[in-house]
């Protein structure tokens, strides 16, 4: 969604009259590297989306975790150890998955880029750069939605394998302190048998 909103600065910054005057080359090949860096400009902001996203399901997930063992403690609680104290929630480390996607575009090949480019005057002064903007900006729609798809499915694939894994470790914590405390209930229990039998004799 915000790299829809940059597309324009980003767009100018690929496509400046800078590049053009200082690049040698044919104006068919700066063409074809100007979209190249608007590619990878693109991509990187993408990426940073969803980077974003990363961030927030990592929380989300310790906030599951942490729910969960406060309804797990409160369980063990009302069912028949009213003293049980659940250790402190300790957030887990997740693991994030590594960005670097490249946004892919078929549609926009060399040939159509130079249609754009008649000369410097006719594409900064005249209509060809917010021509090849519009057109452009069309054919990246699909492209760019097509980006956000996979790269649901991909952080979907990366988080559900580790939420498992968080929640089978906090059962193993819980449980773990669960005994603990059982064991504790019973020392105290024994030294109070022990202690009556003291005091009987």
């Amino acid at each position: 969604q915000r790299t829809s909103y940059r597309f324009g600065d980003l767009f100018n910054t690929a496509f400046n009259p800078a590049v053009f005057r200082d690049d040698r080359r044919d104006p068919k090949t700066v063409m074809q590297s100007a979209w190249e860096d608007l590619r990878r400009m693109l991509s990187f902001d993408l990426n940073q989306e969803v980077l974003a996203t990363t961030l927030r399901i990592e929380n989300k997930i310790n906030r599951m975790a942490g729910d969960a063992s406060k309804n797990w403690s409160e369980a063990v609680r009302t069912g028949g150890i009213p003293s049980f104290e659940a250790p402190g929630f300790e957030p887990f480390k997740l693991k994030t998955p590594e960005l670097n996607a490249m946004l892919e575009a078929a549609d926009v090949q060399p040939k159509w880029l130079a249609g754009f480019f008649k000369n410097a005057k006719h594409f900064f002064e005249g209509d060809g750069k917010a021509e090849l903007r519009r057109e452009l900006e069309a054919r990246l729609n699909g492209p760019m939605t097509r980006f956000a798809d996979t790269q649901a499915v991909f952080l979907e694939d990366a988080y559900a394998e580790q939420l498992r894994t968080v929640m089978q470790e906090l059962a193993a914590r819980l449980r773990q302190a669960l005994e603990e405390h059982g064991e504790g209930l019973l020392e105290a229990l024994e030294m109070k048998i022990d202690l009556n039998e003291l005091q009987a004799k």
